[in-house]
């Protein structure tokens, strides 16, 4: 779980509190670290402790990932190497997360993560078929994870939460970007 960087949220708030260099710097360092080492690989990625499982990729790109990013835009340590680097690799998250995909909790996620890419980075030509794809898959996932009670299928509420969470996720960020959601 290392590989879904909870961590440079944290260091994007200290960055963004203080201005001080030493938390980009830690992170650039981090980043392009994660990026040598874990290349996206051609296949799914769905053994234990892979750095590309779908579930790693969708919580990357839905929480930490985004967050890191525009936290430290404007430091002079992302530099456009490290930029490109960096939108270069959501571009793959992109199409990795599409082309494979889990269910049940982990879809939610990863449909959540394809959402947050293509929404944020509208300069890929592929990002408003993304949004589409994710926000499509969301709505219908509800009625597929949620019994009538509202009770998520998987009977425990921790993934009751992620689920819902995951499917819901996409509202807010959506509303503030005026990006029409299926009805209902």
């Amino acid at each position: 779980q290392l590989s879904r960087h909870p961590y440079w949220k944290e260091l994007g708030k200290a960055y963004w509190a203080t201005g001080d260099e030493k938390y980009a710097q830690a992170w650039v360092k981090q980043l392009r670290s994660w990026l040598i080492q874990c290349p996206v690989p051609d296949y799914s990625a769905s053994p234990d402790y892979s750095r590309w499982r779908t579930i790693e990729a969708g919580i990357r790109t839905l929480y930490a990932w985004p967050e890191a990013f525009f936290y430290f835009l404007p430091s002079k340590s992302f530099d456009v190497e490290t930029t490109i680097w960096m939108v270069k690799s959501f571009y793959e998250h992109g199409i990795h997360l599409r082309k494979y995909h889990r269910k049940n909790n982990w879809f939610a996620m990863e449909m959540n993560g394809l959402f947050h890419i293509g929404l944020l980075l509208p300069e890929f030509k592929l990002s408003e078929y993304w949004c589409r794809y994710a926000s499509t898959k969301l709505f219908e996932e509800e009625k597929i994870q949620f019994y009538p009670d509202g009770a998520q299928m998987e009977l425990a509420p921790g993934y009751h939460g992620v689920s819902i969470n995951s499917i819901l996720g996409i509202y807010d960020i959506a509303k503030v970007n005026n990006y029409p959601l299926p009805e209902g």
